[in-house]
């Protein structure tokens, strides 16, 4: 056995591969090990940033503060959902804002399962806030059913959309609702939870967790509301 020697040029080995033949086929001889070309993208869209918008909560008698979750606008959600530990944080934090906490097993009532998300989501919770609206005298709501498995915080479903009737406009990135008789501007950012830990949203952070301050223009309509 000869050692190997820096400098001197020893003999290249290449690596065969016999294929295996199919029935009725001739083998066509050893072939080399070849690296196969680099795979190209497919020219296709894919939308990272889908469309939230901030939907007030609370009755607007409380505070000059409104709060406003943000929500994703899903046209295929069947209802509207959130994540169950967000959510209590908002109790916790914001227990004026919320009208009803309910465990549907502490109250005798059968979890819903809601399929489409990942191997199904099981929604074993349901929250209740009051909204700044009026209507016929009536103090309106919005109701959520929670569950632990829901990768974003809030998300307004399609039987929410057509009960406010809701017209989606994404040209002008606006959503009109006849019922509430306001608009609600479209945002567009990745979908995921925020930290329970980080729900207070103060002024001057971005993004703002859950509160914001109330404009002129919001107050103005909402004492109107209040008063009509």
């Amino acid at each position: 056995m000869t050692r190997y020697q820096a400098g001197r040029k020893g003999r290249t080995l290449l690596l065969y591969m016999t294929p295996q033949k199919k029935k009725n086929e001739m083998n066509e001889g050893p072939r080399t090990m070849l690296e196969s070309a680099p795979k190209n993208k497919y020219p296709f869209a894919i939308a990272y940033k889908l469309p939230f918008i901030a939907f007030p909560i609370g009755d607007g008698r409380t505070s000059e503060d409104v709060a406003t979750l943000s929500g994703l606008l899903d046209t295929g959600g069947c209802c509207n959902m959130g994540n169950l530990q967000y959510h209590q944080a908002i109790m916790e934090q914001f227990p004026q804002f919320v009208d009803d906490m309910t465990c549907l097993e502490g109250k005798r009532f059968e979890q819903i399962n809601i399929g489409g998300l990942k191997d199904g989501v099981t929604i074993t919770h349901m929250v209740r806030y009051a909204i700044p609206f009026i209507d016929k005298g009536e103090q309106c709501y919005v109701t959520l059913g929670l569950t632990e498995d829901l990768p974003i915080d809030t998300l307004f479903g399609i039987g929410f959309q057509q009960s406010t009737k809701m017209k989606i406009d994404f040209a002008t990135k606006r959503v009109e609702s006849a019922f509430l008789q306001q608009h609600f501007e479209i945002t567009f950012k990745e979908s995921r939870r925020t930290n329970p830990d980080n729900v207070r949203g103060e002024v001057n952070n971005t993004p703002k967790s859950l509160l914001t301050t109330e404009d002129e223009a919001q107050r103005a309509y909402r004492t109107q509301g209040l008063e009509e």
